[in-house]
């Protein structure tokens, strides 16, 4: 099975465990994180010591390490190696968590280009967190990000003259996605307006808060109960309005270039029924 694996480390820190020897204890148990059974045949060892701890047929292994060690090392064959800092280490436990993944392509691919020409955009840069890995896009628009792990992962998107985009893919362990971006110039924005009325009476709502997210721009509604927010970026937003003595209310809404066409909010009161959202 392709499986994540877990690896999990308690370090007892000990006095040296001979005469003349200074060390300390360290004890390790490493299992699969999906199946949730022990591992076997897994090394542990630090960045000091030429021995490697192998794990038990339960999973266990248990060693003495050199007291100056600053690094502990996992590795096991099929599988990508991890580490983590540890020292200088001190007396007293340390516990650390640590995740093998199957050593197998596992990346996120795809193709850039303009929305309004359709033309591929070179030196995007193509960002994946938190797995902390980059690339850029080439003279064809094309990138491809590897190692990555299983999980939810955000891809942002970068380039100079055009606005930002991200998206969030799930990649399971053997997966490859493959997307396709098209970014917007910094030329290309449009507006959101509208008015912010009750619902009962359809009376314009005088100061009443408007956001737009997740560009979290904020402004209120006049006494006409008219709003603008001007130069959006194109793209999927979450519009929310909320004013005294009514319910708040949101909306999912779709920026494009342009001109927003305005149109009316309506906003029940309070004593009217449960919470609105689209």
């Amino acid at each position: 099975m392709r499986a994540a694996i877990i690896l999990f480390l308690t370090i007892a820190i000990a006095a040296a465990a001979g005469p003349g020897r200074a060390g300390n204890v360290l004890t390790a148990y490493v299992y699969d994180g999906e199946i949730r059974k022990p591992l076997s045949g897994a090394l542990v060892t630090t960045d000091t010591d030429t021995i490697a701890f192998r794990t038990d047929s339960t999973g266990h292994v248990t060693g003495l390490i050199s007291g100056s060690a600053t690094e502990v090392r996992v590795r096991r064959s099929g599988y990508l190696p991890d580490s983590q800092a540890v020292g200088p280490l001190k007396a007293g436990p340390v516990s650390l968590r640590f995740g093998l993944y199957l050593d197998v392509p596992r990346f996120i691919a795809g193709r850039v280009t303009d929305a309004q020409s359709g033309l591929p955009l070179a030196g995007v840069s193509v960002s994946v967190s938190p797995a902390g890995r980059e690339a850029l896009s080439d003279s064809a628009g094309m990138f491809r990000v590897d190692s990555l792990p299983p999980m939810w992962l955000t891809v942002s998107f970068r380039l100079e003259g055009y606005h930002g985009a991200e998206t969030e893919v799930r990649l399971r362990s053997g997966d490859s996605v493959r997307l396709a971006q098209v970014l917007f110039d910094t030329s290309q924005v449009g507006d959101f307006s509208g008015r912010v009325v009750g619902r009962q009476d359809g009376r314009p709502i005088a100061g009443a808060a408007v956001a737009l997210q997740p560009i979290d721009s904020l402004t209120r509604s006049a006494v006409d109960g008219r709003f603008a927010i001007s130069r959006v970026p194109p793209g999927e937003y979450q519009a929310w309005f909320a004013a005294p003595g009514y319910k708040p209310m949101s909306e999912r809404l779709t920026i494009t270039p342009g001109k927003f066409e305005p149109r009316d909010f309506p906003l029940p009161r309070e004593d009217e029924d449960s919470f609105i959202g689209r």
